[in-house]
């Protein structure tokens, strides 16, 4: 009897009816201005972009909340501003709040690092 019940439900998520909240806690630690872009990454989707936000040296910013769908993946991007070399950055996201905190390479260089924890410091 109850898997009558949770079929249908399964159905209404598998077809986007059901959706989950993400935000980014960011902290960039460089001496250089970063882009964070959240972004769903699904095969479906392409890369719709679901927030953007341009953080300066020692700056902090929140992105979010934003909802995607159960079936979309959201992931974070962190590239340096464009001039100043380097590669982005990206990871996937779980839903609810992740901080984040963007690190140069420990070697000095125009590389990022970040650091993810889903619980404040």
């Amino acid at each position: 009897m109850r898997l009558g019940r949770i079929v249908p439900m399964a159905v209404v998520c598998a077809l986007g009816g059901c959706s989950a909240t993400y935000s980014v806690d960011l902290t960039n630690s460089t001496r250089n201005t970063v882009e964070a872009t959240l972004s769903e990454a699904g095969l479906l989707s392409g890369s719709p972009v679901l927030g953007r936000a341009v953080v300066g040296p020692g700056e902090h910013r929140v992105l979010g909340p934003v909802k995607a769908s159960f079936t979309e993946r959201v992931r974070l991007s962190v590239k340096p501003m464009s001039g100043s070399g380097g590669f982005a950055e990206r990871v996937r996201l779980e839903s609810g709040t992740t901080w984040v905190e963007v690190s140069s390479d420990e070697y000095g260089g125009s590389g990022l690092s970040l650091r993810v924890r889903r619980e404040p410091k």
